[in-house]
């Protein structure tokens, strides 16, 4: 067997609660039309998709907590890297705009 690294991807909750919702609704047309078969697998993707909501992490706390942890272990002042295309902000005067950035946070997927 392959050796897989953990990987990790972005889905939205919204999304996959509206996708059970009509997987639901599908089931209950199907089961109603006596057709068992789709039933099974309308049940079995309906179960997928609830575990994965049942594992998932939301992104927000460790958008912060990463964003907390930089900030607790930079010094105070600014440091200026070229890399990043600006440079870093006070950390002391950037705690209004973290917050902003992180409730406006948005993501396609």
């Amino acid at each position: 067997m392959e050796n897989l690294e953990e990987e990790y991807i972005v889905i939205s909750k919204t999304d996959i609660h509206k996708r059970i919702e009509e997987l639901k609704n599908d089931y209950e047309e199907r089961y109603k039309a006596n057709d068992n078969q789709w039933c099974s697998i309308i049940a079995g993707q309906i179960t997928a998709l609830e575990k994965i909501l049942y594992k998932s992490t939301p992104l927000i706390p460790i958008v912060e907590n990463a964003i907390q942890f930089g900030k607790d272990i930079k010094s105070e002042k600014a440091v200026i890297n070229e890399n990043f295309g600006s440079p870093f902000v006070d950390y002391e005067d950037s705690t209004k705009e973290t917050i902003d950035y992180i409730s406006n946070l948005k993501l396609d997927v």
